[in-house]
């Protein structure tokens, strides 16, 4: 299959496409190109703030794991931009293309109500994919995966819970920590299996149904 990835440098991104990569031709929309030298993945540099010069290419399917903090954005309305604003412009490329399906990366407890601004941004962003396209959401927890950038709080939370790492799952189901390889291949069984036995909740929109299922 010819697919398509925004967001291929980021913890599940980079997972993401070296899996697909094993079987389908994968191309990375890259704001920077030289940051993957591998010449086996497609690239394409793009300029989110200017998607419109973004050629227009049929893919079979299009991923998203476009994401970022408010730390590293710098504000709010930065991080806003990129969790919600790309988010859905690299939606209506698939749609406008052709897709048969997009498949992009939220959270758990996304909700366009939550008071917490980032729950609520990803809800705000849930909401926003709406067409007739099949749309498959994934909720991960805490991810686990060596990050470029430092986070504090997730380091913390991650070294109390690794001495239970082997039970959380049962435990915890959804809500314990996933490691980022375990969230690209669930996305990779979602859209190309239609199922997925990862534990891992998620969301499938279609414009003849919406259905919320989860797997615990």
């Amino acid at each position: 299959m010819k697919l398509l990835v925004f967001g291929a440098t980021g913890l599940v991104g980079s997972s993401l496409i070296e899996q697909l990569s094993k079987e389908h031709e994968v191309s990375i929309a890259l704001r920077d190109t030289s940051k993957v030298n591998n010449p086996k993945f497609i690239k394409r540099s793009i300029n989110f703030d200017d998607f419109g010069s973004f050629a227009p290419t049929s893919y079979d399917g299009v991923y998203c794991c476009l994401g970022t903090t408010i730390k590293t954005a710098g504000s709010k309305a930065a991080f806003k931009k990129v969790d919600l604003d790309y988010v859905v412009k690299s939606f209506q490329y698939a749609v406008n293309n052709n897709a048969k399906f997009f498949c992009v990366i939220s959270a758990l407890g996304a909700n366009p109500n939550s008071r917490v601004f980032y729950s609520r941004v990803k809800g705000e962003m849930e909401n926003a994919l709406d067409a007739p396209i099949k749309t498959i959401i994934v909720r991960p927890s805490l991810l686990i995966g060596k990050r470029d950038e430092s986070r504090i709080a997730e380091g913390m939370a991650l070294a109390l819970m690794s001495p239970f790492s082997k039970v959380l799952p049962k435990v915890l189901g959804k809500y314990a920590p996933i490691k980022a390889e375990d969230v690209a291949k669930s996305m990779i069984d979602l859209t190309l299996h239609e199922s997925t036995q990862i534990k891992i909740d998620h969301l499938v929109k279609s414009k003849q149904q919406e259905h919320h299922s989860q797997k615990v």
